[in-house]
């Protein structure tokens, strides 16, 4: 499992730009056992860009994964992670 300091030195380092950042973000916290820690340890232009995602975030959007997952399952953890927030 990828740590928030973990995420942000990729970031640092120049193998990722703020959008992927974001992403890698967004993935981390669907598989990680400890998503409130994680939260909590981001900073927040990760978490306020991840709760306008979620919070613009339809049932109905399309969801392109360019096959590296499951539409399905990106859209069902999408909106996981939105209840998460409290942003149903």
């Amino acid at each position: 499992m990828l740590t928030a300091q973990e995420i942000l030195e990729e970031y640092e380092s120049g193998l990722y730009t703020e959008n992927e950042t974001v992403s890698r973000t967004i993935d981390t916290l669907l598989d990680s056992p400890q998503r409130d820690k994680l939260w909590q340890s981001l900073p927040d232009w990760i978490s306020l860009r991840i709760d306008k995602i979620l919070d613009r975030f339809s049932p109905s959007d399309e969801v392109v994964t360019f096959g590296h997952v499951d539409p399905k399952v990106a859209r069902e953890g999408l909106l996981e992670l939105k209840r998460w927030r409290g942003l149903s």
